[in-house]
């Protein structure tokens, strides 16, 4: 099994043995449902980062700058830090490394961008991306917002509670082969150009045909 269907089985299970409701609306409800707390903070202006999640006795704390308060980005940031309590800090998943983390210990990413490092990062995310867009649910609404190979990604995103960077990258995980390797943005979407370019050099680096109608 790779890494992505792991990463999926995982979440699957999280969503079923707490009971988080699909599309998820309030993400620091879910964190509350999982033993944690989001706690919103000043203290990270001055910080690389805009979130962070600490061990907190056997529980965890997740850490959200103020200044993304009300971002859309928000959801999704919470989301990754996740991706870390599960995948790279053991909680619930790994007794033995959960039990290496001392108490309010910050996980702190490594930017020396070596390939380890990377493929935490992304895994973090494509963790993200499962737990707000379940491979089925994500299926069935592209489904009902797509025709031929023209997927109205806007409609996804909003649907999940997502950025549209996010929806488009869900889609690439789970949707590509079905769409042979190519999926279109309806011009409904009107992303801005920053987000057009990340996310067609997502596709460009790994080797799908991104194109907006």
């Amino acid at each position: 099994m790779n890494t992505k269907d792991l990463i999926n089985h995982l979440t699957e299970d999280i969503i079923k043995l707490y009971d988080i409701k699909i599309p998820i609306t309030d993400i620091d409800a879910v964190v509350e449902k999982l033993g944690g707390k989001v706690v919103n903070t000043s203290e990270l202006q001055h910080k690389m980062e805009n979130c962070y999640i600490k061990k907190h006795k056997d529980a965890f704390v997740i850490l959200v700058d103020d200044r993304v308060k009300n971002s859309p980005n928000r959801t999704m940031l919470i989301a990754r830090e996740l991706g870390y309590l599960f995948l790279s800090m053991g909680y619930q998943t790994n007794r033995k490394l959960w039990n290496e983390w001392t108490d309010d210990t910050v996980y702190k990413r490594n930017y020396a961008f070596r390939t380890e490092d990377v493929k935490k990062e992304w895994m973090a995310y494509d963790f993200a991306l499962a737990l707000m867009m379940p491979e089925d649910e994500y299926r069935k609404i592209a489904n009902q917002y797509s025709e031929g190979n023209q997927i109205k990604t806007r409609k996804i995103a909003e649907y999940f509670h997502v950025n549209l960077t996010a929806a488009c990258l869900r889609g690439e995980r789970l949707l590509s082969d079905h769409y042979d390797n190519l999926f279109s943005i309806n011009i409904d979407c009107k992303p801005d150009e920053n987000t057009r370019e990340k996310v067609k050099k997502w596709y460009k680096d790994h080797g799908f045909v991104f194109k907006i109608n």
